[in-house]
């Protein structure tokens, strides 16, 4: 079984928490600082991305929330998890059941690779749907 990787965003601070962080059921996070555990004391301030089991043609890990250059496409786009599945949704909205994004796998992976995400690059997101 592949095992789970994620990472974490403070949006307080505005920075990458060490990759020693643990999630557990009721959504509390946790993680060592030189051998020290901490627990967070405030879920909403952290954003956890998970892996998508996906590297980019550079070898990069893809994350939900990153932002995906694929030569197949137009324009960059952000990938999500929505509805049980990681998708491509371009500009800035949040997905929707009617308009959900395209499904974003492996070939599409392969295409293309990670120029940022959204939370240090959100500039690099067109505002609206481009013509493909």
């Amino acid at each position: 079984m592949e095992k789970i990787k994620f990472r974490v965003w403070d949006k307080k601070d505005s920075w990458w928490v060490s990759p020693n962080v643990v999630l557990d059921y009721s959504g509390l996070l946790f993680w060592s600082f030189g051998g020290e555990v901490r627990l967070s004391d405030d879920p909403e301030r952290y954003d956890v991305q998970l892996f998508t089991g996906f590297l980019d043609r550079n070898g990069k890990e893809i994350y939900a929330e990153n932002i995906f250059k694929s030569r197949s496409r137009v324009s960059p786009f952000r990938i999500v998890f929505f509805n049980g599945a990681f998708r491509g949704l371009y500009g800035k909205d949040e997905p929707t059941m009617d308009m959900p994004g395209f499904l974003f796998d492996n070939y599409e992976a392969s295409d293309g690779e990670v120029i940022g995400n959204i939370y240090e690059h959100k500039h690099l997101l067109e505002e609206k749907c481009p013509k493909e």
